[in-house]
C-alpha cells in the first residue's frame, strides 16, 4: 500500500485499519503487525473474528494468560492474541466494517 492513497477508516492507540482510494484494498496495522485484505477477504475476515468466542477458544501457553490462536491464509502464520488484544481488534474491525458499509452506500 506505499503508493496508495489511504482514507482512514479508524484509529486507535497503536491500531490503524486504512482503505487505498485507488486500488480498494484494506490494511490492519495494530502493534507490530500489518495485515493486507483485498475488500472480500476483509470481509471474510471481520466475519470470522466477530464469530469467535474468546472463552472457548483460548489456550494456555506456558502458564501465561490465556490467548487465542487465530489462523491465517498463510498456514505457517497465525495470530496470538490476549483477551484485551483480541477484543480491542475484533471491536475495531467491526466498526471499520461498518464504515466501509456506509461508504459503500454513499458512494456515487
Amino acid at each position: 500500500m506505499s503508493s496508495c492513497k489511504p482514507l482512514l477508516l479508524l484509529e486507535e492507540d497503536k491500531l490503524f485499519i486504512v482503505q487505498c482510494k485507488d486500488c480498494q484494498r484494506i490494511g490492519i496495522h495494530f502493534n507490530n503487525l500489518m495485515l493486507r485484505f483485498s475488500p472480500t477477504d476483509y470481509s471474510n475476515f471481520s466475519k470470522g473474528l466477530g464469530r469467535i468466542n474468546f472463552n472457548k477458544s483460548a489456550i494456555h501457553l506456558n502458564k501465561n494468560e490465556p490467548v487465542i490462536i487465530i489462523k491465517t491464509c498463510h498456514q505457517d502464520i497465525q495470530l496470538t492474541l490476549t483477551q484485551k488484544e483480541f477484543s480491542k481488534l475484533n471491536n475495531a474491525v467491526q466498526q471499520a466494517t461498518l464504515l466501509l458499509s456506509v461508504h459503500s452506500l454513499i458512494k456515487p
